[in-house]
This record gives structure tokens, sequence and C-alpha cells, in this order.
């Protein structure tokens, strides 16, 4: 009964991400460009990490799962031989194609690809969409090729939301972390109705969505956005899939991983440790782990 019930919340779960991107699909890539820094921001640090994982392979075939409008693909382009992209929505899919060699709809959960037949698999805020990992993992250690390459990134981590929880009574508090949270910058494409959140809004009313709806599937689509992962569980998940060299990265969605910190980013860092009164983060040069609201992992196939 409970191997049922488990089946049933990931098929809800797929459901659920399905009907909501495919209402994300026309405004997708403006959106989190403008909430999150999904564009350039993180880009350069995506690319990065793709070619660096590309050279310890044979560069042959990635698979991107989750691969939604292709912003892993158009990274990974010129560094493998073959790209594969794999999405539940199918208007998310329309706005891939041209980016990969294949682009599949459907359940990731359930890879239709062979055995032993990819370098890197790669993950870019997917993790957080699932009822729970084990399944794709496991799927993912299937069909990467020995000494294959599993990369996930832009997953909320628990440890920042938690700490965010603890002190958002506080203004101050709520300001500093609100700046990680929520780094909204306004630049010209965004002046452009469509690409606006009154466009976003309209399109909504003309796609016959109401406001409820959207909120209700969008919330049922991110399962742990607001709750975070914890990257320690999830290191212990692929360790039990038989995953090795598992590394976590732990970051503020910015160019690179485990960046150092700037003198803007120190100052709100150590207001934050004034007001929880705990100074034993003076010594850490990396971006700390309680503080980055995102964080990144590789793992490899032995």
């Amino acid at each position: 009964m409970q191997m049922l019930e488990f089946k049933n919340r990931l098929n809800e779960a797929t459901k659920y991400n399905a009907d909501f991107y495919n209402i994300e699909a026309e405004f997708y890539d403006a959106k989190n460009e403008m909430f999150f820094g999904e564009g350039a921001r993180s880009y350069s640090r995506v690319k990065n990490m793709i070619k660096n994982l590309a050279n310890k392979t044979n560069k042959d075939v990635i698979l991107d799962i989750g691969c939604g409008s292709g912003y892993i693909l158009r990274a990974a382009k010129n560094n493998f031989n073959r790209l594969i992209g794999i999405d539940i929505s199918i208007n998310m899919l329309m706005k891939a194609v041209g980016h990969g060699n294949n682009i599949l709809c459907g359940d990731i959960n359930y890879l239709s690809v062979k055995k032993d037949a990819v370098d890197v698999v790669s993950a870019f805020s997917v993790i957080h969409h699932l009822y729970s990992p084990t399944l794709l993992f496991n799927e993912i250690y299937r069909v990467l090729k020995p000494n294959g390459y599993f990369y996930a990134d832009n997953d909320p981590n628990l440890l920042a939301i938690n700490l965010h929880n603890l002190n958002k009574q506080s203004p101050l508090y709520r300001f500093c972390m609100g700046f990680y949270y929520l780094p909204v910058r306004i630049s010209k494409k965004f002046r452009d109705r469509k690409n606006s959140l009154k466009g976003f809004c309209e399109y909504l009313i003309k796609s016959n969505v109401s406001q409820e709806k959207y909120n209700k599937l969008s919330t049922q689509a991110e399962h742990h956005l607001d709750s975070g992962l914890d990257a320690d569980m999830v290191r212990q998940q692929l360790l039990k899939a038989g995953f090795v060299d598992i590394k976590i990265y732990y970051h503020f969605c910015g160019n690179r991983l485990n960046d150092s910190i700037s003198v803007l980013e120190k100052i709100k860092i150590l207001t934050k440790i004034f007001l929880k009164w705990d100074f034993s983060y003076l010594s850490q040069k990396k971006p700390l782990k309680e503080f980055a609201p995102f964080f990144a992992i590789v793992a490899r196939k032995p």
C-alpha cells in the first residue's frame, strides 16, 4: 500500500508540473531572469561546469532532464557530439526545439534511454519539483556510462530557508535575506509589454487560467521550493543509488560556484551574523551554506 501511495504521489507531481509549465512556457525565461537570475547571472557558471564535465568524458552525449526551454542545452552546445533534452511539458519543449539534437516529451522518472549510454546527465532547477528524487537518481545511474557525471544546480537550500524563517520577524534580516531570494533587476527587455508581469497576467486571463488556479499549480509543481532541500540528504540518496565523488557547492546564483564573497555580501552576512549572535562564520571564506539560497551537486558513476 505504501508503494502504491508513493507511485501515486510521483504521478501527481508529474501531472502538476506538466500542467504548470504548459502555462509558464510563454513567459518562463523572462520571469526567471527577472526574479532568480537564471539567465546571464548564472549562464557562465553553468557553461563552465558543463565544459569541465565534458573534458572529463569523451564528449559524446549529454542528457538534460527537465530541459524546459533549453537553458542547459544552449550552454552545452559545442561541448558534446549529441544533445538530448527531456521534459514533461510539451509547450516548454516547443521553446527548446533547435537547441538539442533530440527533444523528448516524457516523465523523467522513467527515462527512455538505454543503459550506459550517456556521458553527462544535467538537471537545472529540477530536483525540488519532485515528490522524491529516489527513482530519478536510480534512472540517472542506469543511463550514465561508467565514469559518467550527474550535475544538478539551482535547487533551494533548506538551511538558508530555515534560517530565513527563524529570523523573518526582523525587518532588517528580512531585507538582508530578501536580497538573495528576490534579486529583481530592471532591464530594457522587461519594459517590453510581452515580457512584463502585466503581460503575463493578461496571458493568464486569455488562457482562461485564474490566479487561484495558477497559484495552486505553482505550489504543487514547485514541491520543495518553500521548504527547500537538504543537500546532505540528497548526497545520501545519491550514495544509495551508487554514485561516488559527490561534491556540494552552495552559491548565490552568481557566475561561479563557491565564489568569493563581495564587499556588499560581506556587509549583509555580517548583519545576519549579528542578528543571529553567532560569530563562528567569520573565519569562513567560502559562501556560507546557511546563507547561500541555492546549491549545486556533482556526482560520478564509478
